[in-house]
């Protein structure tokens, strides 16, 4: 190799070390910021009282579906129901 190939490779390294070094600063940076904005938000607030939250739907509440005659070559082979819960598996 050439001493111009050689400082070539320097220069490409030196600017590598820079660009990576300015990047890892920004991100600290942020990060810093994103901390004390956690610090500065008021806690969660607390759930309301039973008697603001709704009373669930009655039957005479919910509206009737309309039923549909399915096609005579339509076959269900497997049931599948989905529940929707808060609860983790």
């Amino acid at each position: 190799m050439t001493i111009y190939e050689l400082m070539i490779i320097a220069v490409a390294a030196g600017v590598f070390m820079i660009i990576n070094i300015i990047m890892w600063s920004v991100i600290s940076h942020n990060e810093k910021k994103a901390a004390e904005k956690e610090k500065k938000q008021p806690a969660v607030e607390a759930v309301p009282p039973a008697d603001n939250i709704p009373a669930e739907k009655t039957a005479a509440e919910i509206p009737d579906t309309i039923h549909r005659e399915r096609p005579a070559d339509f076959i269900i082979t497997e049931d599948i129901v989905f529940v929707h819960t808060d609860e983790t598996l």
